[in-house]
């Protein structure tokens, strides 16, 4: 029986999967993926529908625009070692300098003009 639950989990994942293929009708497409999922209940599933329910909007935008949050995840990684660094700084004017020379690309150097 758990491996049958296991199983029908795993179509209602793929099927989810193939809303990110559709170009128009998101919307509507959504919700008969919704009702299938409902209809086989499964409690997990049930409290992942809740959840897409709650970010509906921007689950469609993903959908619609076909983007991913990679770019903010690579920028808040950068973020990250930019802060386990700043634990060195004494003040947080000299952290704010290295923040903008490493998101601004510069090169700090002794070239003389």
């Amino acid at each position: 029986m758990r491996i049958l639950l296991t199983a029908k989990a795993w179509q209602i994942r793929e099927n989810f999967k193939y809303l990110f293929s559709l170009k128009d009708c998101i919307a509507i497409n959504y919700e008969l993926w919704k009702n299938n999922a409902i209809s086989q209940s499964i409690t997990a599933v049930n409290e992942v529908i809740k959840t897409f329910d709650n970010h509906l909007q921007g689950i469609i935008n993903a959908i619609v625009t076909q983007t991913s949050s990679a770019k903010h995840e690579n920028m808040n990684g950068k973020i990250q070692s930019v802060i386990s660094k700043a634990r060195g700084f004494l003040n947080f004017e000299r952290f704010r300098i290295n923040t903008l020379f490493y998101f601004g690309n510069l090169k700090f150097s002794s070239q003389k003009i």
